[in-house]
């Protein structure tokens, strides 16, 4: 018996069929090569060629769980149900994959994506669990599945979200409120679209009263916001504005809406407190709501614009910009701190072809050209 190291690539996925015999998309399909695949396929290679043993490139992708080789081969018309000499399909493989390296996260994804085109569909809690299970919610797994689900748009869905909402297992939470914040956003063209949307908004609403883990709580409220918009629940998300965790005072920093009216009070008032905050990913998105009501009537706000000059001065690039681009392109005359100037022009450059659409441009587009020449050649070298 081999050992565990010698049955997978370099890369760390499991090695398919080797040999020199591959034919050249099909190595690169195995090697999950996206950049070659999509080359040889733009070179004229035949997408659904064979190697040895009746091979295509979508059986050698699935079968070392090189999902973004086979993402590439099937934009590309790769058929799905082609088998091999033993009668085998990329689905088969990719099951195979699964069964033999449950730690190899490509297979399940593979597993979804090809499955409903042989009839077949895992549930809700079976596809959760293909992402739950590898615990980063960053990788690309989570929304895959997320994906997936989203494309049913179905009872079965919405109950297997309800229920995973209510689990004790905080990423089953976590899973749910994110495939909740944006079910059948996308899918605009359903007939029920907007049924479903609702049903998802009563849901992360119920679970918004309840849930204490800062992450899962985190998304509610961006969800909650995407599905329904800010008013209808104002309440119920300013009510975690002095959260202490910083990622749900980002969340929602992200989501009020506010004017200067006086009906908005309590939400200009939270965006104030938050443009101070200690985490600056808080700072950033209050700021750069703050930032959208200058020159909105009342054009004048004092509150806003002092809490903009303060951001002025902030140790976040980003905040400093946004508070920069509100502020100077009042055209009032009061001039910018240099720092502040120095960020918009090195934001301006940065922007290349597209810097006279940069929201910059509306400021250093006012300057003097010998300023602007000065306050660039005083930037230091990155």
């Amino acid at each position: 018996m081999r050992a565990e190291g010698s049955c997978r690539s370099a890369t760390g996925r499991p090695a398919a069929t080797r040999g020199p015999d591959l034919e050249p998309l099909g190595r690169a399909a195995r090697d999950d090569d996206e950049e070659t695949v999509r080359a040889l396929l733009d070179e004229g290679a035949d997408v659904n060629g064979r190697s040895p043993g009746g091979l295509t490139a979508l059986m050698l992708a699935a079968g070392a769980g090189a999902y973004r080789a086979a993402d590439a081969l099937r934009e590309n018309g790769a058929y799905v149900a082609l088998r091999d000499e033993q009668g085998r399909s990329a689905l088969d493989f990719a099951e195979e994959g699964a069964a033999r390296h449950p730690d190899v996260p490509g297979y399940p994804v593979i597993v979804t994506d090809l499955e409903k085109y042989f009839g077949k569909r895992a549930g809700f809690a079976t596809t959760m669990e293909r992402a739950v299970r590898f615990g980063d919610p960053e990788h690309d797994i989570w929304m895959r599945m997320g994906w997936a689900l989203d494309t049913w748009a179905d009872d079965e869905t919405v109950v297997g979200a309800e229920a995973a909402l209510n689990s004790p297992r905080a990423p089953e939470r976590y899973f749910a409120a994110q495939l909740m914040g944006f079910f059948c956003l996308y899918n605009a063209s359903l007939r029920n679209g907007a049924h479903r949307r609702r049903q998802a908004t009563e849901l992360l609403r119920a679970r918004l009263a309840v849930e204490e883990h800062p992450a899962v709580l985190g998304l509610l409220i961006r969800g909650l916001a995407s599905q329904s918009g800010f008013a209808d629940d104002a309440r119920a998300i300013l009510r975690h504005a002095r959260h202490p965790h910083a990622d749900v005072r980002a969340a929602v920093a992200f989501t009020v809406e506010a004017t200067t009216e006086p009906k908005d009070r309590a939400a200009l008032q939270a965006l104030l407190t938050l443009a101070r905050d200690p985490s600056a990913e808080v700072r950033g998105h209050a700021v750069a709501h703050l930032s959208a009501l200058v020159g909105r009537p009342p054009s004048v706000h004092t509150a806003v614009h002092t809490a903009l000059r303060r951001a002025l001065y902030d140790p976040d690039p980003s905040v400093v910009h946004d508070a920069a681009c509100a502020l100077g392109s009042l055209g009032t005359g009061r001039p910018l701190p240099f720092r502040a100037e120095q960020i918009l022009v090195r934001r301006w450059l940065d922007a290349g072809e597209t810097r006279h659409y940069a929201p910059a441009c509306r400021v250093v587009e006012r300057w003097p050209r010998e300023h602007l020449w000065d306050v660039r050649d005083s930037l230091p070298d990155e």
